[in-house]
């Protein structure tokens, strides 16, 4: 049985963000109020991200931020904020739309739900539909459509409903 990471419910579109740490907090909120983090996770994210800086960046406008199980972990899942308006990171030169937050309980899940990511946020076409996304709905459709064509091997999955 595959284990579900993704859900409508930890997805997000806004029109634009203060900034790129407003944003992470906002990105991590679905997580907290899910139970799959702790509030503490946040703070983590933040820390790595000061300290590692664009070692986060998938790609244009993408970056996966994520902190260690033990900062915070409670399950593996996935949020998702998709801004119209980009915040900058950086010293104010690297746009990021997409914010795909991770939490993962070990090493092993941590690698096979990025590897998930990165087969959707290295197509083009994948891409370019989740940054048009108007709605939730709409941008979570872009993950089933592409985990569909792909057929999941992995034992990482996306929720089977849009609900």
């Amino acid at each position: 049985m595959k284990e579900e990471v993704l859900s409508v419910e930890n997805i997000q579109i806004q029109e634009r963000s203060c900034d790129w740490k407003s944003a992470i907090e906002t990105a991590v909120k679905p997580l907290i109020q899910n139970g799959f983090v702790e509030e503490r996770y946040t703070a983590a994210i933040l820390r790595n991200i000061e300290a590692w800086g664009p070692y986060f960046m998938a790609g244009p406008y993408i970056i996966l931020p994520h902190a260690r199980p033990e900062e915070g972990v409670r399950k593996n899942q996935i949020s998702i904020l998709s801004l119209k308006k980009p915040v900058y990171f950086d010293d104010g030169s690297i746009p990021i739309r997409l914010l795909m937050i991770l939490a993962s309980v070990d090493s092993k899940s941590h690698l096979r739900i990025l590897k998930m990511l990165a087969s959707v946020v290295t197509d083009e076409a994948t891409l370019r539909s989740l940054l048009k996304s108007s709605t939730p709905q709409e941008l979570f459709q872009c993950f089933q459509a592409k985990e569909s064509k792909g057929g999941r091997e992995d034992g990482i999955s996306i929720h089977t409903t849009a609900d």
